[in-house]
């Protein structure tokens, strides 16, 4: 079944930035046109411009949805004795999860399921899987070749010895379970004590990394910027991110935007320790509108549109200085074009 991490409804917070280089910054009303009204008069503002930077950020509440977990069932009836949760966090090739009735069970990686006994003379690849492991623990001992001879017998036996269990050299169905793609999440169906039977899951193993996403009005997803640079947090962990598809579908409300690594692929590759699959933990992403940039700031009130289309910003001299804008936030442009120190002018409108 899918599951779901971190539901959470759109935004959002902005976040702004703005900074002159330790010093106070000036806020003003922001004028772009003489005022019609006659009783109104332009008094001249001046404003030394100094270097700095501004940034934006939205926030959003984002959720991961888990792909579809594979049941490990039970292979014969017995009792949950002891549970290694630890394991569970990221399984590995020849990691014991739990026992049953005292018997080690055993995740191997493996894509054909186990479906019999393994024992002297069983021949198949669920035998190259098992011979693959054990090599693991033994290197250059036991030859991977599918059939289970005398050397894989003594192998299984020097195995089932480090488990504390019988040495009996035979692998019984329920003793192992092949997984394919370790390490991968798990989440326990059962508890100690759990009564088990033939068929019944014991163990669900996600299939894969969560896919990221995060829900936002259309309104709001124009305010975003397709290769703004974003991050996730989960609790004290944070991952690099990157926009990837943006599904909107006209009968629901919202559009959602899903998220993907800054090299394509999942934002957290498996098995995701910061996440919890059994658990709500919510996702924090950042987006950032306006990067971090720097340069001079003057206010956008002193910028001005000269007739030919060249915006500039006029001294207390009277110099018509061109200027290039390279970000704006709350009224404040990063340009090019003015040195820090110059005075300018800022119309500002009186009654």
């Amino acid at each position: 079944m899918g599951r779901l991490q971190g539901i959470g409804r759109a935004l959002v917070i902005a976040g702004a930035g703005v900074s002159l280089g330790g010093l106070g910054f000036w806020a003003g009303r922001t004028v772009t046109e003489p005022p019609n009204d006659p009783t109104q008069r332009i008094v001249p503002v001046t404003y030394t411009v100094e270097v700095g930077s501004v940034h934006r950020t939205l926030e959003f509440v984002g959720r991961a949805d888990w792909p579809k977990a594979v049941p490990v069932v039970a292979t014969s009836v017995g009792v949950v004795t002891s549970i290694d949760s630890d394991s569970l966090s990221a399984l590995a090739d020849g990691a014991v999860v739990m026992t049953i009735d005292l018997q080690p069970v055993v995740v191997v990686e493996g894509s054909t399921p186990m479906f019999r006994d393994l024992a002297e003379g069983t021949v198949g690849p669920d035998v190259a899987q098992l011979q693959t492991m054990l090599a693991k623990h033994e290197p250059g001992s036991l030859e991977v070749n599918g059939v289970f001879d005398r050397r894989t017998q003594d192998a299984v036996r020097l195995w089932q010895r480090s488990l504390g269990a019988a040495p009996d050299g035979v692998v019984q169905a329920g003793e192992v379970a092949f997984i394919e793609g370790l390490p991968r999440r798990g989440i326990l169906a059962v508890s100690i004590g759990s009564h088990v039977a033939p068929g019944e899951p014991i163990l669900e193993v996600l299939a894969g990394a969560p896919v990221m996403s995060f829900e936002l009005t259309r309104e709001q997803a124009a305010l975003v910027p397709a290769d703004g640079a974003t991050t996730v947090e989960a609790g004290t962990t944070t991952w690099p991110a990157a926009l990837g598809a943006l599904v909107d579908q006209p009968d629901q409300p919202n559009v959602q935007w899903q998220l993907q690594s800054p090299n394509g692929g999942p934002v957290c590759s498996a098995p995701c320790l910061a996440l919890d699959p059994a658990a709500t933990t919510p996702l924090r992403i950042r987006v950032d509108v306006v990067p971090n940039i720097s340069g001079p700031i003057v206010p956008i009130g002193a910028i001005r549109t000269e007739p030919a289309g060249a915006l500039v910003v006029v001294t207390t001299d009277g110099t018509h200085l061109p200027v290039t804008i390279l970000a704006t936030v709350d009224g404040l442009a990063v340009v090019e074009g003015v040195p820090r120190g110059t005075q300018i002018i800022i119309p500002s409108v009186m009654p």
